[in-house]
């Protein structure tokens, strides 16, 4: 009965979710194992999710109803996804559907102060294409802490099998939830705070032979993020903030995969833009951009009870025009049914976001020879 996707990872070990209630409407910062927020690298279906201005991976514009499953990995994982030094959150969507006659949930929850949580979602195949459709809406009038919350989203994706067992898979999603904060006890001020999310994926795949399958995705994100206060007894703002961002990505894979093992080689890059701007003054923000570009090769390799994973990633980032090369390695052993040795090293790093180097109004300490933040991790 989650409500939301901060609600799941607050229960997972390792993971702590700051601002996490066990209703909905909160904005929340995920930290694996103390690591900072700007530490983890949420993905959405291979998207890299949160505020594109500075990386804050805000959960609350992905509804928990179209989450087939989550693979979480504590510890740093740039050998394979790039800036992730505190860990990743894989986010994987339910697939679309495999029968004529579509299936699917209609749900509802009703609580005090008018919160409610709506959802429905089908899925099906329309000829020779496979859908999924989710639409929910989630309100809250109040119920804690003098919050109120708004938010509506919707999610599709489709199908579409090629010849010579190829596919292509598009999907597309909108969010937007908004709050708004009384405080009454304090101050005579409350904040009206407004988020937008669209995304939008392409995949094509394609068996090259038996053994090796190539891969290609485009991915989009776009988010605008405002913030607004106002004082209650006029109504008046005196203070509004509005973050605009978009991100472009495209990658590459081959996977080979044999009877022991499974290599996978590829490339990805991705081209980001924010703007922020202050809505009550005159003057215009600059528009920061960012681009980066990396190749990776991955390898697991399975003998009776043991595995080995070695990995390595060259990132190439404009922002700070810094060339990282991060490798890994790690060993499993199948002690019994029930138990696993686990070991491995790693070197991660995280990248500063444009506005941390060139700056803009609202961040006011900047730094022009910022580099990424590395570290080296042994876990056993």
């Amino acid at each position: 009965n989650a409500h939301t996707l901060a609600e799941v990872l607050n229960r997972v070990n390792g993971l702590i979710v700051d601002g996490s209630t066990m209703d909905f409407g909160n904005r929340s910062a995920i930290h694996i194992q103390g690591s900072g927020y700007d530490h983890v690298l949420v993905l959405l279906d291979g998207v890299r999710w949160g505020y594109v201005s500075y990386d804050y991976p805000e959960t609350n514009t992905i509804p928990v109803q179209i989450i087939q499953r989550i693979e979480v990995i504590k510890g740093p994982a740039s050998s394979t996804w790039g800036s992730s030094l505190g860990g990743v959150v894989n986010i994987i969507t339910k697939g679309t559907g495999t029968k004529n006659t579509p299936s699917g949930t209609l749900s509802g929850t009703y609580g005090e102060h008018s919160t409610s949580d709506l959802r429905v979602d089908a899925a099906g195949l329309a000829g020779p294409v496979g859908y999924y459709l989710y639409a929910g809406r989630q309100e809250s009038d109040g119920i804690r802490d003098t919050r109120f919350f708004d938010s509506e989203t919707f999610y599709g994706k489709l199908s579409l099998p090629l010849p010579r067992d190829m596919e292509l898979k598009g999907s597309v999603g909108y969010s937007q939830p908004d709050y708004k904060y009384l405080y009454i006890a304090e101050y005579d001020d409350q904040g009206v705070f407004n988020d937008r999310a669209f995304y939008a994926t392409l995949d094509f795949t394609a068996p090259l032979s038996k053994s090796l399958t190539l891969n290609l995705a485009a991915k989009r994100l776009e988010d605008t993020l405002t913030d607004s206060w106002q004082w209650i007894s006029t109504g008046e703002t005196y203070n509004k903030l509005e973050y605009e961002g978009e991100s472009t990505s495209a990658s590459g894979r081959l996977v080979w995969s044999g009877e022991t093992q499974t290599l996978v080689l590829g490339a990805e890059t991705e081209h980001r833009e924010s703007t922020d701007f202050d809505l009550l003054v005159s003057y215009a923000a600059p528009t920061l951009t960012e681009d980066l570009w990396a190749l990776f090769v991955n390898d697991t390799i399975r003998w009776e009870r043991l595995t080995i994973t070695p990995g390595l990633r060259y990132d190439h980032l404009s922002v700070t025009d810094d060339d990282l090369l991060s490798p890994s390695l790690g060993l499993t052993y199948q002690l019994s049914d029930d138990t696993l040795l686990r070991g491995s090293v790693g070197h991660g790093f995280r990248k500063p976001y444009p506005t941390q180097i060139e700056g803009d109004p609202y961040f006011f300490i900047t730094n022009p020879n910022l580099k990424s933040e590395t570290i080296w991790s042994y876990q056993a």
